[in-house]
């Protein structure tokens, strides 16, 4: 783990509901303690090598209609409410989980997402796996170089950490 860092809040802060601010402190707490938080979207995303390399997986806020409006003052009012919901929480600093993550991982389900991931690396740490658009040996290749490269990148910007070998022991034999 990394040594313990202040966490500043966000500015608005102040005006979130008592339900925002207290995630926002068990995350800031979370943080301060010298933990790791990797956000993620899609249910494509490999939690476990997050998990590996000792970090938290935590989903993007980005259910709500209330930061579209904020959204929309840089992302095109076509794109889906999903891209626009999630985009304006991380914007507008109202989502603790996308504040407070170390990186956010992206993936290319689609051309929305793949703009709104380019333009959350303009202010977020963003890596964006590659999928492959159909179900083939050379897509399963590609996958597999996908995978490696995210863990390789997830050592080297984000974590700064060495994966740690398997706990799982190979379950005991019984005599009888």
């Amino acid at each position: 783990m990394s040594e313990n860092i202040e966490q500043p809040l966000p500015s608005t802060f102040e005006e979130f509901n008592e339900q925002r601010k207290a995630a926002f402190i068990r995350v800031k707490d979370y943080k301060q303690a010298g933990n790791r938080l990797v956000g993620f979207l899609c249910s494509y995303t490999p939690l476990e090598i997050i998990d590996a390399a000792g970090a938290a997986s935590v989903a993007l806020c980005g259910t709500s209609d209330e930061v579209i409006p904020e959204a929309e003052k840089v992302l095109p009012a076509n794109l889906c409410p999903l891209i626009k919901s999630t985009y304006g929480f991380a914007y507008s600093q109202k989502c603790p989980f996308t504040y407070f993550s170390d990186m956010i991982i992206g993936e290319t389900t689609c051309d929305g997402k793949k703009k709104m991931y380019e333009m959350l690396a303009e202010f977020k740490p963003v890596y964006v796996i590659e999928l492959p658009n159909r179900q083939s040996e050379e897509g399963i290749a590609m996958y597999r170089r996908e995978i490696i490269r995210f863990k390789e990148e997830l050592e080297r910007r984000c974590l700064d950490v060495h994966f740690r070998s398997s706990t799982r022991r190979p379950s005991a034999t019984r005599s009888t």
